[in-house]
């Protein structure tokens, strides 16, 4: 799965074809697959795709992690890496998952929890 995504990211990156820019539906694919897939490491990789999506919005080259995306993150794409740490079974989920969605009302992006 990951290698998909980074060939993509490659591709695009090297021949700068707007055909070949990952969107943000790809990505959201990308962390439901994720979440998923019953993984040790999903979290820690949905995580660091939200935070290479967040830099590029944020016009950061890239991300603290090193993760250069090529699209802003969407309602989808946080809710999918919630999804992401309910399926964690970390005892920190909830924390993490807290201080997401403080992220998500408190950021300077459009992006806002959605009503429960």
């Amino acid at each position: 799965m990951d290698a998909i995504i980074t060939q993509a990211e490659k591709k695009f990156a090297t021949q700068n074809n707007e055909n070949l820019r990952p969107s943000v539906d790809w990505y959201n694919h990308f962390i439901g697959a994720l979440a998923r897939s019953g993984t040790e490491c999903a979290l820690a990789k949905a995580q660091q795709v939200l935070g290479g999506m967040e830099a590029y919005e944020a016009n950061v080259e890239i991300s603290k992690d090193g993760r250069k995306c090529y699209a802003a993150p969407d309602v989808i794409t946080y809710n999918g890496v919630l999804f992401c740490m309910t399926r964690d079974g970390s005892k920190s989920g909830a924390v993490e998952a807290k201080k997401l969605l403080e992220r998500m009302n408190c950021g300077t992006n459009n992006v806002r929890p959605d009503e429960v």
